[in-house]
Order: C-alpha cells, then structure tokens, then sequence
C-alpha cells in the first residue's frame, strides 16, 4: 500500500491509495531526476479502498445485535410465515448470512458499518453466524441482549479496510 498527494490546481490537492504492484511502478527516485510537471491517470475508482482507524461506541440493535441479510443482495431479509424472504430480490434465499452493525467514530464523524462474516471473525475469533448460533438460547428470551464477545468490543479501536462497490 502506498499513499500519495495528488496537487490538482493552486492550493487544491487529492489523496489516492494505491495498492499491490501499483505502488510499486512509481520510482521515488523519478521526482528527484525531473522536474515535473508529471501527469497521473487514476482509473478503476469503483472498487475504491480506504482505511480507517474507529472506535466502536455502540452496536446498532435496530433489529437486535445482528440481522440476516440475502447472500445475493446483502440486504436485509424478512421473516414471512416461518420462511426467509428477501424483498430485493423478490424471492425466499437459498442462503442468508448475519450482520453486525456497529456505530464507530473517528476524530471527524461517526458513522455505521456492517461487519460481514470474515470482519467480525478477525475482531472477535468467532464469525457473525458462529455467534448467532452459540446465543441463540439467549435470543429467544431477548434479542437485544448483546453477546459478551460484542460487548467486549465496544470502546476499542480498530483499523478497518472499506471496499465500497456499486
């Protein structure tokens, strides 16, 4: 990874990422040997990533400490006479997998993220779905009671890798 400064016009500037082999084609050595001005092309900003350190101040237990979301889709599915139902996609989903919403805050602004299987297990050792399943005794009694691996995670802080697609 690698980050650099872009100076668009007079006291205008852009931060850009760039990741793999990528970071490794600009020679620092370049902008020391010439002079400039150097023109860089920036594509493929669809899978864009950004990484941020946030503290976790909260879980979001709008639909309990976590929600089932369409494998397909990734939005929230439904409920509907003891059969999941996915109103995006209009149909019952062969696959549903939870997630987690927690509330984070930077030294800017607080935000929501949705941990997905893989974020939550590298938080907690557990996946979102191993959870679920382990207090799943406790949910029938009271779904807005928080698990106390989630609870222990409230206040820390960690550094998140976005990936933001269409």
């Amino acid at each position: 990874m690698r980050s650099i400064q872009l100076l668009l016009e007079e006291n205008k500037s852009a931060q850009t990422t760039l990741w793999g082999n990528t970071a490794q084609q600009i020679d620092d050595d370049f902008y020391k040997t010439n002079k400039g001005p150097f023109i860089v092309i920036v594509t493929s900003t669809i899978d864009l990533l950004v990484t941020c350190n946030v503290k976790i101040i909260n879980i979001n237990n709008k639909y309990g400490w976590y929600y089932v979301a369409c494998l397909i889709c990734k939005t929230k599915v439904k409920q509907v006479k003891r059969v999941l139902w996915c109103e995006r996609c209009k149909n019952e989903p062969k696959f549903a997998v939870p997630r987690i919403q927690v509330q984070v805050q930077d030294e800017t602004r607080s935000t929501t993220f949705i941990l997905f299987d893989k974020g939550v297990e590298k938080i907690i050792s557990k996946t979102a779905k191993e959870l679920a399943k382990m207090h799943e005794e406790i949910l029938k009694l009271d779904e807005n009671i928080l698990p106390k691996e989630i609870q222990k995670i409230i206040g820390n802080e960690y550094l998140f890798q976005l990936h933001l697609d269409e």
